[in-house]
């Protein structure tokens, strides 16, 4: 890399990386604000909304690791792409529950 493409490569590496920030920070926002009203669209009770947010930090949390430790064996670009497609498509799954109860199919 020659010296003057060195600070743009720092630059836009920043500049992703604030832009990820930026949307777990929008991410946890809008869980808070939304909480109230899947609660009321799902049918959960009280106690079932109070694990909601911690179940999704520790969801989220316990991804990081294995983020971590997949990166390290098959590189950081490809694993931040697989996370983003995982992100994107545990997003819309959450976002076409039509209830709060986990189905369980008979074996």
């Amino acid at each position: 890399m020659s010296r003057r493409s060195a600070p743009t490569a720092r630059w836009w590496a920043l500049g992703w990386a604030s832009a990820m920030q930026l949307m777990m920070v929008v991410d946890g926002t809008v869980m808070n604000i939304a909480v109230p009203s899947a609660q009321t669209d799902l049918g959960l009770s009280d106690v079932q909304r109070q694990w909601v947010l911690p179940v999704y930090v520790l969801a989220f949390g316990s991804m990081l690791l294995l983020g971590g430790r997949v990166s390290d064996a098959i590189g950081r670009r490809r694993a931040l792409l697989i996370g983003l497609a995982g992100f994107t498509l545990a997003s819309i799954v959450g976002g076409l529950a039509l209830s709060g109860e986990i189905s369980r199919g008979r074996c």
